[in-house]
């Protein structure tokens, strides 16, 4: 999808997982931001110390080390406040790119990191000094207990 926005001149990508849900208005909400990466907001479960809880997919920074640093689980006064926030990193199961951030940056994925392609995506946007953005008045659903696989399996088989 990065290749064809980039070859037909579309001036935004917007990504969707397969099983998030956006509201009807999603892209003119992303839109009004006037950012290069802006995200919705959505929640799954991830293990907390070692209980499963369900957690927004979106980390705020507790400390900034160069371009990096220590990240947090948004909290609930910030996630539930429908204002736009300085983004750490999210899931990519919503986020709208711009064709300026496309051009700099490949979506890849190593395992040097323990982490997805998303965390690697709003990685070298701190490292190129691009800051992302959540608004948080953009809910999706999230429909993860519905999909046909498990990620921690794939991970493990070495799949992903």
């Amino acid at each position: 999808m990065r290749e064809i926005v980039l070859k037909e001149n579309f001036d935004f990508l917007l990504t969707l997982d397969m099983d998030t849900i956006p509201p009807k208005n999603i892209i003119q909400k992303l839109l009004q931001h006037d950012k290069d990466v802006v995200a919705g907001l959505y929640f799954g479960q991830h293990a907390v110390n070692n209980k499963l809880m369900q957690v927004p997919f979106a980390w705020m920074f507790m400390s900034r080390e160069g371009f990096w640093g220590r990240t947090r689980y948004m909290n609930p006064d910030e996630f539930s406040s429908g204002k736009l926030f300085e983004l750490g990193m999210a899931g990519t199961g919503c986020v709208l790119i711009s064709k300026k951030v496309l051009e700099k940056i490949n979506f890849r994925y190593d395992n040097s990191m323990d982490a997805a392609d998303d965390r690697w995506f709003f990685y070298d946007c701190h490292r190129l000094g691009i800051q992302p953005y959540i608004d948080t008045s953009v809910i999706c659903a999230h429909h993860w207990q519905a999909r046909p696989f498990d990620w921690a399996q794939i991970k493990k088989e070495g799949k992903f």
